[in-house]
């Protein structure tokens, strides 16, 4: 079974709500210890869901269940920014281990994930530093919000549920035991791989693989073997192809800025890079107890893959994909510079031995980390597929192939393509396909893609819309900030939902440190703030969708549409 629980501390006061789902239970306990013992010997074995309670809620319920002062442990966490492990040896106990799943999201708060879908995020008005016993009504008060804050978990997992599934997935895979879903992710794949953290001191002691061909380039492998660049603040900026490139220690990236082209265009792209390099070459974490394991996850994923198992192969990818960021986190038992560098630098060569290979025969738009962008003409196709076999067998890397057959760039980090079957692949802030979890000016992004690839003015995708939700901006302040000013008054939430407002009295809105405020980024001149739930709400007169329009417009002139017309674009 699934609990689902927020607790909430105040100087003198805890409280805390948990639903069970299956069992239809609601639970809500205020400063009563044995109930809260009670509940949780009955239920130490099922599963606690929670956002942030990896990170805070576990900690309060274990200093709870301890008789130790919760408000002490808050602090400890939120104003100390300490860990609630290095609060009390105790905590560790066995009688204290509870399965402790976390829904949270990196970097993001849970106000602003129910923003995004569209539910209130109205703040309770009892304050949190309130310095006496809480009063009945605001007891009640409390609880309705935490119970709020419950039912916004439960969503979060439900639309996140893949992540669940797959991590018990892992678990079930490789036999582990059931409590290591209180894990991380990241936790359960260097358990896998049985990873023993190490210190060595050669992380700069560069390897290059002896199968790279890269003669008129040869500057930039030069410049990775060069000590003097042995620093992670260097990077090289070189024309390749035509494309300037930036070649650091994290990646390769180039791409024409501004661009609009038609015809016969290739994405090749190197399958699994990063993993394959890893294998290939022998740069898997020296961590790593069980390297051989490894190969045969990759082994196992490429099977699932050419049977179309997608579900099934996504435990096996995971891993594959995840280890080589662990390799690079200082706090993970996988962390290995050394290998990361092998990793990345010989990545980026191999990508340029293609690049400076391939370059005769065809017009480079892009190289982003794993694969590049190229446009062809159809009498060197055979060419170039002749070019790229003898890369593979050279390299031992293998290549997949998207014909493309128009495409618009802003940047390396911002463009939209069409593939020859009609499927749109859209990549960057500007038009990424939003989902309910990144909710977030949606229809500037629709607005703009509906006009790259269909031709339909923004105005009039803009117009057609009366979803108040799709034209929300959700800002949020960190705790560097005292608090949100908006027409002269101090807001109590941290975390609003904006709108372009006709309203000429209507502020913008602030950020206010120190009695200094800075306006927020790409908030309206004019703004309104709607905080209660408006997914049933349709659009208002007070709404300004010039100011969509105008942004929509914006965004498209980034891509190089100085004059902003249909038929420049789509009549050539």
């Amino acid at each position: 079974m699934l609990n689902f629980y927020d607790f909430e501390v105040f100087d003198e006061d805890w409280l805390v709500v948990i639903t069970n789902i299956e069992a239809k239970t609601v639970e809500r306990i205020v400063n009563d210890v044995d109930r809260l013992g009670e509940y949780f010997l009955k239920h130490q074995k099922e599963i606690w869901v929670g956002y942030n309670n990896r990170r805070y809620d576990q900690f309060i319920m274990k200093a709870i269940l301890c008789g130790i002062n919760p408000k002490l442990v808050n602090d400890w966490i939120i104003k100390e920014h300490k860990s609630g492990w290095s609060f009390d040896p105790i905590f560790a106990s066995k009688e204290l281990d509870f399965y402790n799943y976390d829904v949270f999201i990196k970097d993001t708060s849970l106000k602003t994930i129910e923003g995004r879908l569209g539910n209130s995020i109205v703040e309770t008005v009892v304050p949190f530093d309130i310095d006496r016993k809480l009063t009945k009504s605001e007891i009640a008060e409390v609880l309705v919000y935490c119970e709020y804050d419950v039912n916004s978990t439960i969503e979060v997992f439900d639309l996140t549920m893949s992540n669940f599934d797959m991590q018990w997935d892992l678990i079930k895979l490789f036999k582990m035991p059931a409590d290591y879903i209180s894990k991380t992710s990241e936790q359960l794949v260097s358990a896998i791989l049985r990873c023993k953290k190490q210190d060595r001191y050669d992380e700069w002691d560069i390897s290059i693989v002896p199968v790279l061909d890269v003669k008129k380039y040869a500057n930039v492998v030069e410049w990775y073997n060069s000590i003097l660049n042995h620093n992670y603040g260097c990077s090289l900026s070189i024309d390749i192809a035509g494309v300037k490139h930036c070649f650091r220690w994290g990646g390769l990236h180039g791409g024409l800025k501004q661009i609009h082209y038609k015809g016969t265009m290739l994405h090749i792209d190197v399958t699994s890079f990063y993993p394959s390099i890893m294998i290939n070459y022998g740069f898997l974490s020296r961590n790593a107890k069980a390297k051989g394991l490894y190969k045969q996850i990759y082994d196992k994923r490429i099977e699932l893959k050419k049977q179309g198992k997608r579900k099934e192969q996504l435990p096996y990818k995971y891993i594959l994909n995840k280890t080589f960021g662990l390799c690079k986190d200082k706090h993970s038992n996988c962390y290995d510079p050394l290998m990361v560098n092998n990793v990345c630098v010989n990545g980026q060569l191999l990508l340029l031995d293609l690049i400076e290979h391939l370059e005769p025969y065809c017009e480079l738009i892009q190289s982003n980390t794993d694969g590049i962008i190229v446009k062809i003409d159809d009498k060197d196709y055979d060419k170039i597929d002749d070019i790229c076999y003898e890369w593979e067998k050279r390299t031992g890397l293998s290549l997949e192939f998207d014909n493309v057959a128009e495409i618009w760039q802003k940047d390396v980090n911002n463009y939209v393509y069409i593939q020859d079957n009609g499927e749109i692949v859209r990549k960057g802030e500007y038009v990424k396909e939003l989902t309910e979890l990144d909710n977030d000016l949606y229809i500037v992004n629709k607005a703009v893609v509906d006009y790259l690839t269909k031709g339909i003015a923004p105005e009039a995708t803009i117009r057609a819309t009366d979803r108040l939700k799709d034209f929300q901006r959700i800002v949020h302040i960190s705790s560097d900030y005292d608090y949100i000013l908006h027409n002269g008054h101090v807001m109590p939430e941290r975390t609003c939902r904006i709108f372009a407002s006709r309203n000429v009295d209507d502020t913008t809105i602030y950020k206010v440190k120190g009695g200094r405020k800075e306006k927020i980024d790409t908030a309206p001149l004019h703004t309104y703030i709607d905080n209660a739930d408006i997914n049933d709400k349709k659009i208002s007169d007070i709404l300004d969708k010039e100011w969509y329009i105008e942004l929509a417009k914006k965004r498209i002139t980034d891509f190089g549409l100085k004059d902003f017309t249909e038929r420049e674009l789509f009549d050539e």
